[in-house]
């Protein structure tokens, strides 16, 4: 189960600084027809998006979804309540909003693979725990209470590295690669 990775496709903003709300971009539809064109099939893709903000050489997550309706990427990226969150991330953070879209092509042919149940609740939680390590404010609710307060010093959560690990959590750093 081979997922791709595409964008960063930036968000457009209307002259206020502000991203365009859910039905200027639905109406206008220029976000969906340049994506339409760059990779077809993609927009009624389902998958698991990231919106986070670009500035200087990096970027910085701010919340992990998935897409698994009808519609895909289409109907669920710019919903009203994800716009209401970017606004707000849009109206306190500097930088450029973009959009990064990971779908499973299909093997054959074009277009792209119906996730199987339960894929895409797995992944989203996989990217969602990585996002967090970069981002402490992460706007996701959901999937976010253990990750955010669990710690296994040296492995998972806050560790004060002032601290030094013990000869066991030094074995499970080395078991597991990290």
């Amino acid at each position: 189960m081979e997922y791709e990775v595409y964008g960063p496709f930036e968000i457009p903003r209307v002259h206020t600084g502000a991203m365009l709300d859910f039905d200027a971009v639905r109406a206008r539809g220029y976000f969906w027809n340049s994506l339409e064109e760059k990779v077809p099939k993609l927009p009624k893709a389902k998958g698991v998006y990231l919106f986070g903000i670009r500035a200087g050489r990096g970027m910085t997550p701010h919340y992990v979804g998935q897409a698994r309706s009808r519609n895909g990427f289409y109907g669920e990226v710019f919903s009203p309540k994800n716009c209401n969150n970017y606004n707000k991330i849009i109206h306190s953070t500097k930088g450029t909003p973009i959009v990064l879209l990971l779908a499973r092509p299909r093997r054959r042919g074009s277009g792209f693979s119906k996730p199987a149940r339960g894929e895409l609740d797995f992944l989203e939680k996989m990217l969602i725990g990585m996002a967090l390590s970069k981002n402490e404010e992460l706007i996701n609710v959901h999937h976010t209470k253990y990750m955010k307060n669990i710690c296994v010093p040296g492995v998972i959560g806050k560790f004060d590295g002032r601290r030094r690990l013990s000869e066991a959590q030094e074995s499970l750093r080395a078991l597991l690669g990290t």
